[in-house]
């Protein structure tokens, strides 16, 4: 039992690193490169991945409707497991035709100031900055992964929701979260990014504890209006959040990614274990988002805006 603990360990750093080195790189060239509306345009990278959350629950939903419960243990991960090779394998192909030396066309004098600009020198010079924009996206990357990845659990098993009624609600809200997103990016670019990420980390902040305790009442339509209340504070938060103003800067979204997100669940696993209460996962996300705000204070307008 402790190996199995171990490898799953392992497996959710390499899942959060390879989001975190995936995710941002895209994001910063469209942040850096769209003549208008830089925020929408870069909340298109995050929407991606809500999208992949959607899509990944539709499935769920699917094998739960056709297969039966005895089948679903034995044989969902299974399934799962395929699909995600398959697509992958998509993927990867997609890249390896569109993808084009990123070098080609450069004059000397920038291919120079490329090869010279090393990771270590914006640790070794920002080391502020890039703490705090790791920081800032506490909420964001915790949010996104308590209620896309650990409540589809938490509906199930804990307060024992039907699989099929479980995932149906967790599906349309993953499709509101895919919808918030871009929503965020274009609200921040014309209200002002620091004054979204500050209303929607402290609607969040307020709102998180009776959600939770909403959920754990185990009724479809309470458990639906929690969840996609909180899922839209995250989607118009992550949406105003910039995650990268410089390429240098994609480290400060590996961070988070690795070292919060993709433990969020076994956190919020241990809070429950040691409260005995079903809405103590929402103690991590207040915290996140109580984190993220004061950061956002902390930061100067000119890094947000």
């Amino acid at each position: 039992r402790s190996r199995r603990h171990v490898v799953i360990a392992v497996l959710r750093l390499i899942a959060g690193l390879s989001c975190g080195n995936e995710a941002p790189a895209a994001l910063a060239y469209l942040a850096e490169h769209a003549p208008q509306l830089p925020g929408l345009h870069a909340s298109l990278v995050p929407c991606s991945i809500a999208l992949g959350a959607l899509g990944a629950s539709a499935a769920g939903l699917f094998f739960a409707w056709v297969l039966s419960p005895g089948s679903l243990g034995v044989f969902g991960w299974r399934l799962a497991l395929v699909t995600s090779l398959v697509a992958n394998a998509v993927s990867g192909g997609l890249r390896g035709y569109v993808l084009q030396d990123p070098e080609a066309g450069m004059s000397a004098a920038e291919l120079g100031d490329r090869r010279n600009d090393h990771v270590w020198r914006v640790l070794r010079y920002h080391p502020r900055q890039l703490l705090l924009a790791a920081v800032l996206q506490a909420f964001a990357v915790c949010g996104l992964y308590l209620l896309a990845a650990w409540l589809p659990v938490h509906f199930v098993q804990l307060t024992q929701l039907p699989a099929s009624l479980g995932l149906t609600i967790h599906t349309i809200n993953m499709a509101a979260l895919a919808g918030s997103i871009p929503m965020g990016g274009f609200l921040a670019d014309k209200y002002g990014r620091a004054s979204m990420l500050l209303s929607t980390s402290a609607a969040a902040a307020m709102f998180a504890y009776p959600a939770w305790l909403l959920f754990s009442l185990a009724e479809a339509g309470v458990s639906w209006f929690s969840q996609f209340t909180l899922v839209a504070l995250v989607g118009l938060h992550w949406g105003a959040l910039r995650a990268c103003w410089r390429s240098t800067l994609t480290l400060s979204f590996t961070l988070p990614m690795v070292l919060l997100g993709c433990f969020a669940p076994l956190i919020a696993l241990g809070f429950i274990v040691q409260t005995h209460s079903l809405a103590s996962p929402a103690i991590l996300m207040i915290l996140s988002a109580v984190v993220s705000g004061g950061t956002v204070l902390a930061l100067e307008l000119r890094h947000l805006d």
